[in-house]
């Protein structure tokens, strides 16, 4: 193989190996051996390892000891298992202009020459004229895009609504928003906020030595690469509280360096714990704090808020970091900090209804969130009503997740009436509450309105025969719903038809998973017969809970009526079971297990 494309690899077989997704990474594999590149050997080699980083690390490796129209095609792989990005790391480009030293306007120790200013890098920029050669710049092209990126975006207008009112909380959240969001002096519009001067940059390497000396050529890249820093991270080396939170950016994510402001905060808050370490035991309500204070003094806080990065996204996943409502009252100020937000994940958390109230007062700054999961916080009913009431403003709002929250069926009603406001919700996991039939009627009502649902799962609730008669009913609304689980409620044989009707109008495979039916031992018998008429009237293959062991095929016609009959009876001891059984038609399987009453008493 040619050593450029030796080299290629080599300089870029760290990012591969930590950015290659598992579907894209089996394609990439299935296409090498579909065209002899990998051997049958080979293939066997790669999967054998544990990981897929170190799957993908051997692929690589392999590579390299292939010709160069196999790199072709390794490359060529990459960009149709849709890994553009990847592939475009692996084409040759032209080596980059060498540009001098870049100093501070205001250092005078450097003249002549040596010299680059802000204006022999437009001219080179007009000289170059291509993209490509564009991006070469570094940074410094960055900086000009997002500063025009900027003036598009003055124009825009942040949601906002209602505050809650009577609340001496509400106007304790007042106060110190304004006290965090008050930018009434524009940032410095200077030259000399885009370098760092050369005492600062010594400053910096040694603080990069000190913080790596155990992984001395991390440090050495980080350091290496000052040269290409976004204008976010140039902005944050103004104050030097910022420079361990840098340091373990790249650190822990992949060599890499923030591009916005949001993915910065996000990994401030995601590793406090660590970085209060750095700070002399700091705890972490006051690093939050102090994380706000030191962002708002920056004078360029402003331009770094504006900054956006669709390429790169930042998503709170705090799950089970024992936050108290006195850490989300922290986290929450932070907000404003954080407005590409996609994805907020706060369960298991040990925060209460204050908690979930100070998430509520803030989600307005975060309007771009997707995803939302506050599973087995007791927030109870009246966080709830305060989250649904702004969450049903996020536009782009798709997951909402409230199971083992201690919700009333009241507060299950008007959790279900703001849903018809949230457009493009695609999956709702209310399992595990205190919900009835009114708010499974409520539901029922909703569904008609939210089209795009994917997966809805009721399970574990209070909900009747009544209530799940209704949801039921509404699940042909959904078209394309694909899981749906209503079990552990208390219902009855008299939903099966009601499933029935639903089946019969699928087009598309749906997982029903999973309906309880109560009994008693005097209808044991009209349950079984209910069963085995469904069976029968959707052709089903009868498998044992949610494996794939054969019991029962209702196929008119398969076998002896004796093998049939005892076929049926492990069908009936099957469905005490715990797993119960699995009916598998064309279209859907549809999970049930019986329970006596004295089971759920």
């Amino acid at each position: 193989m040619d050593f450029k494309h030796l080299d290629l690899l080599d300089q870029y077989q760290t990012v591969i190996t930590n950015s290659l997704p598992i579907p894209a990474f089996e394609a990439v594999l299935e296409d090498l051996y579909f065209h002899e590149i990998v051997t049958d050997d080979e293939q066997e080699f790669i999967l054998s390892s544990p990981t897929r980083e170190e799957r993908v690390n051997d692929l690589v490796d392999i590579v390299k000891g292939k010709d160069d129209d196999d790199f072709y095609r390794f490359r060529t792989a990459l960009q149709e298992a849709g890994c553009d990005y990847l592939a475009n790391l692996l084409h040759e480009k032209e080596k980059k202009p060498s540009l001098p030293i870049i100093p501070h306007p205001s250092d005078s120790s450097l003249e002549g020459d040596d010299v680059l200013l802000m204006e022999d890098l437009v001219s080179l920029r007009e000289e170059k004229g291509s993209e490509e050669s564009v991006d070469d710049l570094g940074y410094y092209n960055d900086g000009y895009e997002e500063e025009e990126e900027n003036q598009r975006e003055e124009g825009q207008e942040e949601i906002t609504e209602e505050e809650f009112e009577g609340s001496e909380y509400d106007r304790e959240f007042e106060d110190s928003e304004e006290e965090y969001s008050d930018f009434s002096q524009e940032p410095e519009n200077d030259e000399a906020s885009r370098y760092l001067t050369p005492a600062a940059r010594e400053d910096w390497a040694a603080h990069i030595t000190d913080f790596f000396c155990e992984e001395p050529r991390r440090g050495e890249a980080l350091m290496e690469a000052w040269y290409n820093y976004r204008l976010v991270v140039v902005h944050l080396l103004e104050d030097d509280f910022f420079w361990d939170p840098l340091c373990s950016y790249w650190s822990k994510e992949r060599r890499k360096l923030p591009s916005t402001l949001t993915q910065f905060v996000v990994h401030c808050v995601k590793h406090s714990k660590e970085l209060c370490e750095f700070k002399d035991g700091e705890n972490r309500v006051s690093f939050y704090n102090t994380l706000g204070q030191k962002l708002q003094s920056l004078p360029n806080i402003q331009n770094m808020m504006k900054v956006s990065d669709l390429s790169q996204t930042a998503d709170l996943v705090m799950s089970f970091h024992e936050l108290t409502d006195q850490d989300m009252s922290a986290l929450c100020r932070l907000f404003y900090l954080m407005a590409d937000l996609k994805v907020m994940e706060v369960d298991g958390n040990k925060f209460s209804g204050k908690g979930a109230l100070a998430i509520a007062q803030t989600l307005r700054h975060v309007p771009n969130l997707e995803r939302f999961n506050i599973n087995g916080i007791k927030v109870r009913d009246a966080g709830a009503k305060a989250l649904m009431t702004k969450l049903c403003l996020l536009e782009n709002l798709t997951h909402i997740e409230f199971s083992g929250c201690k919700l009333s069926d009241k507060a299950g009603v008007s959790l279900a009436s703001r849903l018809r406001d949230i457009a493009n919700i695609e999956v709702l996991n209310l399992g595990c509450n205190f919900l009835g039939d009114d708010a499974a009627c409520e539901l029922a009502q909703t569904f008609s309105k939210t089209k795009k649902m994917q997966k809805v799962f009721l399970h574990y609730n209070r909900i009747s025969s009544d209530g799940a008669l209704s949801v039921v009913g509404s699940l042909k609304n959904m078209p394309e719903l694909r899981l749906f689980g209503i079990g552990g409620n208390p219902t009855t044989a008299s939903c099966l038809s009601a499933f029935s009707d639903y089946i019969e109008y699928l087009e598309d495979y749906v997982n029903l998973r999973f309906l309880t039916l109560h009994y008693t031992a005097d209808i044991q018998e009209k349950i079984t017969e209910m069963l085995k008429k469904f069976i029968n009237k959707h052709s089903a293959r009868v498998d044992e809970g949610v494996s794939t062991k054969f019991l029962y095929d209702g196929m008119a016609g398969s076998g002896t009526e004796e093998q049939r009959e005892k076929e049926w009876e492990k069908v009936k001891e099957a469905l005490l079971s715990t797993n119960g059984i699995t009916m598998r038609t064309e279209f859907a399987d549809l999970q049930i297990q019986l329970r006596g009453d004295s089971e759920t008493s």
